[in-house]
């Protein structure tokens, strides 16, 4: 269903030599765009985009893990997901 949205997909990949030099500003922007309230942590993706464009994803500290419990869409993909539904239950 991914691919009918056109959503890109991304793989992330563990780094083993950590946080350079060259990855602290990308760090920093995340950083400063995230909100925090307690055990919860949420973030806007990707960053260039406008808040309404964006995904947000929602992590709760959890028994000593961070683990996702929501994701939030932007509007326009929303809207596809109610059409696709639709024509899914009139057939």
């Amino acid at each position: 269903m991914i691919s009918l949205l056109g959503v890109a997909v991304v793989t992330l990949r563990p780094q083993s030599k950590g946080i350079g030099a060259a990855n602290l500003g990308s760090v920093w922007r995340l950083f400063a765009a995230a909100g925090y309230s307690g055990r919860e942590f949420s973030i806007g993706l990707p960053l260039s985009s406008e808040p309404s464009q964006q995904f947000r994803l929602h992590l709760r500290l959890i028994a000593g893990t961070w683990k996702l419990v929501s994701v939030d869409l932007p509007n326009e993909i929303n809207l596809r997901f109610a059409q696709l539904i639709v024509k899914a239950v009139k057939k």
